[in-house]
């Protein structure tokens, strides 16, 4: 059912746009809420039953719905106006309205997996290469800055009457939340055995019951350890370690405040040991930042073990956004040693070379001016816009910086003396994300 009578359930305003709002609509069909970004054109109230274009409705026009972000909120369809049909109705055919056949078969062979996409936690910010081209994040009263931990995304709360356990954006099916029903080995069956063993479901909902007046809730964290990324932190086992951040009805809490939820939580637990520990608190400085990014992992040192760290998270605290890209400030930074290793690990680790410094120096120049540069001239080249060409403009930018950049390489480290395939990896590692950005704002009419 592409377009169906859906009941808001929740409605409030969008917090970057003074003209956006933001709803939760039900079809009570025990699928799920779908979150939908509106205009004020149409201006529905909780309990309102309106009809829902859903992600990959063709409408009548040909217009093909898809899922968006509008000022840092995700959208996963359109309203189309308020309806006197009951909740559920079919409304595709009112509209001459049809399903994109691509879309349809996305969805199936996603809940023939066990899980489907969820709406209602939001996403993270995409962080890579943030500090790049939205250094706003520098200008925030106080960060927090922990070790970012390499493993799979878990999360755990409830919406509604509903227990939801997920990864980074989907939600697990309900009759697929038992370990047993995943192949042993499989990161969920590691992640719903802890949430077992960990007795989560019943945390959780009597932390519901203790707060009636909150209608969603999730605690993020990461499952990690041994078989779980190939940074096991000396772990034998897998275990989950929670961020420190917790979002309440679409808002991300405090770090003070994400604890206290942690401990109403586990209330006999020490705190401490279940969270990834914080490296820096207080106001961000970029030397201090770049230091702390090439740390020896703190997660692994506690038990007592030397290994390189991924890099660092850091994050505004409290939550505030950005007035460039209106995303929530929270910024990825991946060390050198770990880009060098994830990049060369193929070969004999005794005999790596150190491009440390070389690495750096990419880092330093690239830009979002760069990109812009970069994909306008690929443009001018018959090179169409899209991230499909990722490799490519990172080959381009490569040589771009190359050029700009004579007599800067550090010594025994000039780019005709390494290798070219690692330098482009790292370029398209440090500007994939940046393209995107760059790209989307082409595509807006915001460069000339």
């Amino acid at each position: 059912m592409p377009i169906v009578a859906m009941k808001a359930v929740q409605a409030r305003q969008h917090e970057n746009a003074d003209r956006l709002r933001i709803y939760q609509f039900d079809a009570e069909d025990g699928a799920g809420l779908i979150q939908i970004v509106a205009n004020l054109e149409n201006i529905y109230e909780v309990g309102d039953v309106v009809a829902v274009a859903l992600d990959g409705t063709v409408l009548s026009d040909g217009t093909l719905i898809k899922k968006n972000k509008y000022r840092g909120a995700r959208s996963f369809g359109m309203s189309l106006g308020k309806t006197d049909k009951p909740v559920g109705t079919d409304l595709t055919a009112d509209f001459d309205a049809t399903e994109d056949e691509k879309t349809l078969k996305r969805k199936e062979a996603a809940e023939a997996n066990g899980v489907v996409e969820e709406s209602v936690w939001t996403k993270y910010t995409s962080i890579d290469g943030y500090l790049k081209l939205r250094e706003d994040i520098l200008a925030a009263p106080e960060v927090i800055v922990t070790e970012k931990i390499h493993g799979s995304n878990a999360r755990f709360g409830f919406r509604g009457d509903d227990y939801l356990l997920g990864t980074h954006t989907s939600r697990i099916l309900p009759d697929r939340m038992d370990a047993s029903t995943w192949p042993s080995g499989h990161l969920l069956s590691h992640f719903l055995r802890w949430c077992k063993d960990y007795d989560i479901e019943r945390r959780v909902m009597e932390w519901k019951a203790a707060h009636p007046e909150v209608y969603q809730m999730a605690v993020y964290g990461e499952l990690m350890g041994f078989k779980c990324s190939d940074l096991h932190y000396g772990e034998q086992t897998q275990y989950v370690r929670l961020f420190g951040e917790v979002q309440i009805d679409g808002v991300f809490l405090s770090y003070d405040e994400a604890l206290a939820v942690i401990g109403e939580l586990f209330p006999n637990h020490i705190i401490e040991r279940m969270i990834v520990p914080v490296l820096y608190r207080g106001k961000p400085d970029k030397a201090v930042l770049r230091k702390l990014r090439d740390l020896p992992s703190t997660q692994a040192a506690t038990l007592g073990v030397e290994q390189i760290s991924e890099g660092i998270v850091i994050r505004a605290n409290p939550e505030c956004y950005s007035e460039i890209s209106h995303d929530r400030l929270i910024a990825k930074w991946k060390g050198p040693l770990y880009c060098e290793r994830k990049s060369l690990k193929k070969l004999d680790p005794d005999v790596l070379p150190s491009y440390l410094s070389a690495h750096d120096l990419i880092f330093d120049f690239v830009t979002a001016q760069r990109i812009l540069h970069v994909w306008q001239k690929a443009q001018s080249m018959g090179i169409d816009l899209h991230m499909k060409h990722c490799h490519r403009i990172a080959e381009m930018l490569l040589d771009d910086i190359i050029k700009e950049s004579v007599g800067e390489w550090p010594e025994g480290q000039e780019p005709e003396t390494l290798d070219r395939k690692v330098l482009v990896k790292w370029t398209k590692n440090l500007s994939a994300d940046l393209m995107a950005m760059v790209m989307q704002d082409i595509e807006a009419g915001l460069h000339g």
